[in-house]
């Protein structure tokens, strides 16, 4: 992974802490960024690895989304609102 990948993944990350259930506008990527066209290449790379989910319209990346796969890639995750994702970690225990 570069380094221009590993940016917009720790950015998608960012943004899952505090909205699990919304994927992330890509005018808002590249405005935080500040690239345009490298941007699409990146997010097609990271989907293609399976860290990111995209929403795709008329040929065109709408939205963005990091999957567990990149939560754990980028390992220090700390969700601000819900359960976060080791909520059933220790699920035998409290049966």
């Amino acid at each position: 992974m570069d380094d221009l990948e590993y940016k917009v993944l720790k950015i998608l990350a960012k943004e899952f802490e505090y909205t699990q259930g919304l994927h992330v506008e890509i005018q808002k990527l590249r405005r935080l960024l500040g690239i345009r066209k490298e941007l699409n290449t990146v997010l097609e790379s990271l989907a293609k690895q399976g860290f990111v989910n995209l929403y795709v319209e008329k040929d065109k990346i709408k939205l963005a989304k990091i999957t567990w796969k990149g939560l754990n890639e980028i390992g220090d995750v700390s969700l601000k609102y819900g359960l976060g994702k080791d909520y059933y970690k220790d699920y035998k225990i409290e049966v």
